[in-house]
């Protein structure tokens, strides 16, 4: 699948996520598999997650 299909298709889901607080994040240079086992791109996902549970989950 080529990048251009990929942030097409990333686009269009975001924009189909009925929630006004959603935000889409790109590591840059990461693949998905990268999210599983690569402490570097894995610490920025968890941030970026733990930040978003911290405001909306109460």
């Amino acid at each position: 699948m080529s990048e251009h299909s990929v942030l097409t298709i990333r686009g269009e889901l975001y924009a189909k996520a009925a929630s006004k607080d959603k935000d889409l994040y790109i590591i840059g240079g990461a693949s998905h598999y990268d999210l599983y086992d690569n402490p570097t791109t894995t610490d920025k996902a968890v941030a970026k997650l733990t930040e978003f549970y911290r405001r909306t989950l109460k």
